[in-house]
């Protein structure tokens, strides 16, 4: 049944009378009575055969190296639903997936490696809706990099180019249903996205007590194809259209920095390490497609950046030396920077929300153990 809520809603009677007579006498403002029971089972069965082997031309300490995996999939899954509406499927995927792996031993301290390698994820039921089911999606990754250590082995240093390029990648997309009816998520093969980037972490350790960190990291996401996208054109004819150039990056920000340290010294009873953690994500987006979610570009997150701390007493001899114990206090989000965690879509009934990340908190830890 539907309720027609303009009496309930505050309107003034000028702007209620205008109301209904653009929307009709059942008005826009509706309560919908839906029955959200879900009644289903499932079953899934899965079997894999995995091998890896490693080869090394001139023996064990050989300079050139290849190492090689193969992996064979096969999903075996079935749904019987009853409510809220019936639905009965079954699917059947297998994949041959692995990687091959050349690296190459310039020096005791120096390590270049090259690798290709191919991921697969088995389709599935989406229960909340009536959709066929989904397809299983491919992965097929390439990683160039290089893995060092210099200083006498004081500071590492590594280093990665790596471009992912997705087939058939399973995707979350709200779609608006019947006109007054809402939305529903769908779950869909969204064509083809390729994310390159680029990695660079360094390690350092200056002196027995202190321990520094840094890492570096930026993807760029480039949509090739999308689901075909139906429109009505003026001749009241269906159209099907990629829009591929219109999907913005979701979900994965375009620049990561993560940077820290541990510091760590002796006292009379057990010992003290302080921890520093910095984090800065760039502004990112929850939904992709902004014809379907309508709010995309209004629920942005913008970039971010938190400071966690930590400062811990450990090894603290008790109960005449047979236990120790610590104590551990610790502050997250310490500049009380506030920030979207997650972001809600409601296009289709007209409005949008975001969840925000937690505020500054803090707390004490104890243990013991004996």
């Amino acid at each position: 049944y539907v309720l027609d809520m303009d009496d309930v809603l505050s309107f003034s009677d000028p702007l209620k009378a205008a109301h209904k007579t653009a929307h009709g006498e059942a008005g826009r403002y509706r309560a919908r009575h839906t029955n959200a029971k879900l009644v289903y089972t499932t079953d899934a069965d899965s079997l894999a055969l995995y091998g890896q082997g490693t080869y090394r031309a001139d023996g064990p300490e050989g300079k050139l190296g290849w190492t090689f995996g193969l992996r064979y999939s096969s999903d075996k899954k079935s749904i019987k639903q009853t409510a809220s509406f019936k639905n009965a499927d079954e699917l059947d995927d297998s994949a041959v997936t692995g990687h091959l792996t050349a690296d190459y031993r310039f020096s005791p301290d120096f390590n270049g490696y090259a690798k290709y390698s191919r991921g697969y994820k088995s389709g599935g039921f989406n229960a909340r809706v009536e959709q066929d089911p989904f397809k299983a999606e491919y992965l097929d990754a390439f990683e160039i990099g290089f893995k060092s250590e210099v200083s006498d082995g004081n500071v590492r240093i590594n280093g990665a180019f790596f471009q992912s390029k997705y087939t058939d990648q399973q995707v979350v997309s709200p779609t608006e249903t019947k006109p007054g009816e809402g939305f529903q998520n769908l779950i869909l093969n969204a064509g083809k996205r390729d994310y390159t980037g680029i990695e660079l972490e360094v390690l350092a350790q200056p002196s027995d007590q202190l321990t520094l960190n840094a890492s570096f990291g930026t993807v760029d996401i480039k949509t090739k194809e999308w689901p075909p996208y139906p429109i009505r054109n003026t001749s009241n004819q269906v159209e099907v259209l990629n829009i591929a150039d219109e999907i913005v990056p979701s979900n994965v920000p375009e620049l990561t920095i993560n940077a820290g340290g541990i510091y760590r010294w002796d006292i009379s009873n057990g010992n003290m390490i302080g921890r520093l953690n910095i984090t800065h994500e760039g502004s990112r987006y929850f939904f992709p497609n902004p014809r379907e979610s309508k709010f995309t570009k209004d629920l942005q997150a913008d970039s971010r950046t938190l400071i966690d701390f930590q400062l811990k007493w450990e090894n603290i001899i008790v109960n005449r030396g047979r236990s120790n114990a610590y104590v551990m206090l610790w502050i997250k989000n310490l500049t009380d920077e506030g920030y979207i965690a997650r972001a809600i879509d409601y296009g289709a009934l007209g409005f949008g929300g975001v969840i925000y990340g937690n505020p500054r908190s803090f707390g004490v830890n104890v243990g013991v153990t004996w």
